[in-house]
């Protein structure tokens, strides 16, 4: 099981630790509130939605071993260099 858990984490670092999947990282995180609130005021049901995408983007975060400060590295670094889509 142990050796299981540490190739999958192997395959999450390979596949988003560099070129295309670095952006498609840094993309994911700032789109579903990786840093920030995911509270939507007077509107429970959305709050839940918006956690529930946050929820995605931290696992795979920790699957890449990567803490808040990383994260945050990502997702500054690609927004201010202007490298996302709207």
């Amino acid at each position: 099981m142990l050796g299981r858990l540490r190739r999958r984490a192997s395959i999450y670092r390979g596949a988003f630790a560099d070129g295309s999947g670095k952006w498609v990282l840094a993309d994911l995180a700032a789109r579903f509130r990786a840093i920030g609130s995911t509270y939507c005021a007077g509107d429970t049901h959305e709050s839940a939605y918006r956690e529930g995408q946050r929820s995605v983007i931290l696992w795979i975060t920790e699957q890449m071993a990567l803490d808040n400060d990383q994260v945050q590295q990502i997702v500054y670094g690609h927004v201010k260099d202007g490298e996302f889509f709207d």
